[in-house]
């Protein structure tokens, strides 16, 4: 999002969400690994995608690596605003 208000990169938009489309559910709680485990399984047993978010880049691969134990049948990619732009195309 930054890079899209810097200019750097553009930004697009969804006029019309994609039929099927659940709302986002928003629970505040303590972590909890089975939680997070089931959110994600739930999400792709019924074809959907999972964006799970980390605030440092960092440990971001430590993170994405922990998801990957959590859940070993997702296919788990890393991308954030200091990969170069035909890494983070790929």
């Amino acid at each position: 999002m930054h890079m899209a208000l810097s200019s750097i990169r553009d930004i697009s938009v969804i006029n019309d969400p994609p039929s099927g489309r659940l709302p986002i559910r928003t629970a505040v709680q303590e972590y909890d690994e089975e939680v997070v485990r089931q959110a994600i399984l739930r999400e792709l047993e019924r074809g959907g995608q999972v964006y799970y978010v980390h605030n440092r880049v960092r440990s971001i691969k430590h993170v994405a690596a922990h998801v990957q134990q959590l859940v070993p049948q997702a296919r788990i990619a890393v991308g954030h605003g200091q990969l170069e732009e035909d890494q983070l195309e790929h």
